[in-house]
């Protein structure tokens, strides 16, 4: 029979092992410079990185392990085929080890390729996955979550429970969001900050001093519009989810209100929109205001009276957004291209209004910790 290559491994051998060359014969495997080793001793074990070589292994009458590593893929085929019959079930284990082996290293690698695949898309398409996150949220849950942030913001909150003020937010916002999904509700927070945010589910809460700011019932419209605009395209829950994490959004998605709102409110302060959703927001305000037949040239005068404000003075729910002038042009081009002849402007007494007991602070401009802001 043909010899075929190897390295033999033992105790007392070279820790690299030594190479030599073997042949079978009927009842033994004989390996060069070495004992004949009787077929009955010898076991065949699967090893290498990619698990395709080939071992011969026993156990010496001194109780000693040596192993025969095949050389090469030519000379495993040749032990395989010269081998005796007494083999052939040692050779079936083996293959099936292999073949075993294989498989899941070929599963594990697949698998990572999948995931690696798969952080590299959710990546790319990050706002995407968002978006597709927050779609899965019911109104019922998003207004769950709004009001569990809601409560949680009521300690630290001055609250107006009445008064004319109020009642005209009310009303103003009320003309606005007739026949929307959302269960709107307002609330006037005694503040002084130049202000006004909304909270997922329809929740808007505007400060005092941005009804002291605003000089007509029409700029207070503007405000209330670009916020409903925030809600209805749920601007407000995406920013939670996306300063919190996807994960949190499928947690809201499963209705689990009660995760920690206290971090929540926490993070409030830290997000804003980005200048897309803002524009959006406004262009869409407007189209609200008109649908309203409410006069929307108060955006427009409202950002161009911000616009003319020093930057040092500029309020911090006008200076995170977009530049104010790229706004005044948006919105002028998109009232010159939708005219509305029906629009008449809100018939209230501002200074009545602004003169009431529960607003009559002066408004401050710097900076505020408010949350999702205008």
């Amino acid at each position: 029979m043909s010899q075929f290559k190897g390295v033999l491994y033992g105790a007392d051998l070279p820790l690299a092992g030594s190479n030599r060359t073997a042949r079978f014969t009927s009842v033994s495997l004989k390996i060069d410079d070495f004992d004949d080793i009787n077929l009955k001793l010898l076991t065949v074990r699967v090893g290498g990185f990619d698990h395709n070589q080939l071992f011969f292994h026993w156990e010496a009458a001194d109780k000693s392990h040596y192993s025969f590593q095949l050389a090469s893929v030519v000379d495993t085929k040749m032990a395989i085929a010269q081998a005796p019959d007494i083999l052939t079930p040692h050779f079936r284990i083996w293959h099936k080890r292999r073949f075993s082996i294989s498989s899941v290293w070929t599963t594990l690698l697949t698998a990572i390729t999948i995931i690696a695949f798969a952080c590299i898309l959710f990546w790319w398409k990050y706002d995407e996955v968002i978006s597709w996150v927050t779609s899965q949220v019911t109104i019922e849950n998003e207004q769950k979550l709004g009001a569990s942030i809601f409560e949680q913001m009521k300690a630290d909150a001055d609250i107006v429970d009445d008064g004319l003020p109020l009642e005209t937010l009310r009303a103003i916002g009320g003309r606005l969001t007739v026949g929307s999904d959302y269960d709107f509700q307002w609330y006037l927070v005694e503040d002084p900050q130049i202000n006004a945010y909304a909270l997922p589910g329809g929740i808007v809460i505007v400060n005092t001093g941005l009804i002291l700011a605003v000089e007509h019932a029409d700029e207070l419209a503007a405000v209330l519009a670009h916020e409903v605009q925030h809600v209805e395209q749920r601007h407000s829950l995406k920013s939670l989810i996306n300063s919190l994490g996807w994960a949190t959004g499928m947690v809201i998605l499963l209705g689990d209100i009660n995760i920690s709102t206290a971090v929540i409110v926490h993070q409030l302060g830290n997000m804003y929109f980005s200048r897309d959703k803002e524009n959006e927001a406004d262009q869409l305000g407007v189209k609200l205001l008109i649908a309203a037949d409410i006069n929307p040239s108060g955006m427009l005068q409202l950002m161009q009276r911000l616009e003319g404000e020093s930057r040092a003075d500029i309020p911090e729910w006008i200076s995170s957004h977009p530049t104010t002038s790229d706004r005044v042009e948006r919105i002028t081009q998109q009232l010159a291209e939708n005219p509305c002849d029906s629009c008449q402007s809100l018939d209230y007494d501002w200074g009545k209004i602004t003169s009431h007991k529960t607003i009559a602070t002066e408004p401050t401009k710097g900076s505020t910790d408010s949350a999702i802001v205008l």
